[in-house]
């Protein structure tokens, strides 16, 4: 419990003086953090910058996962996956161009069909 009593302590410290020290730079006295930036201008570019988390970031995992989800979507979508997708449509179309001819209304094809195939399974019944 002391523990935690402290570290409560030390935060509000800290908070309130992280207020102070805002009003004393902006409020109070606005030129002490222009003659800081020129004081110190490569802290002042790191604050600047943020401690360039934002460019790390997307260096690290934005990019390459950009990189990543363009490679999916050329090759895995387009090739492969709308690939299959077509080539099955290509194969019905061709089926149905071929059967097309064969299909001709007249019953009595149909029954011939019929016979024919027949015959065939019969004679393959017999001869195995």
């Amino acid at each position: 419990p002391a523990l935690e009593w402290f570290l409560i302590g030390a935060s509000v410290f800290v908070g309130l003086g992280g207020i102070f020290v805002a009003y004393w730079f902006y409020i109070a006295r606005p030129e002490i953090p222009a003659r800081l930036a020129q004081r110190f201008p490569r802290a002042y570019q790191l604050l600047w910058n943020k401690y360039y988390v934002d460019e790390i970031y997307n260096a690290l995992l934005i990019n390459p996962g950009q990189r990543l989800a363009m490679f999916l979507w050329q090759i895995v979508d387009v090739k492969i996956i709308d690939g299959v997708a077509n080539g099955i449509g290509r194969a019905f179309a061709a089926t149905s161009r071929v059967l097309r001819v064969v299909q001709t209304g007249y019953a009595r094809a149909y029954a011939l069909a019929m016979l024919a195939g027949t015959v065939v399974v019969i004679g393959w019944l017999i001869t195995r």
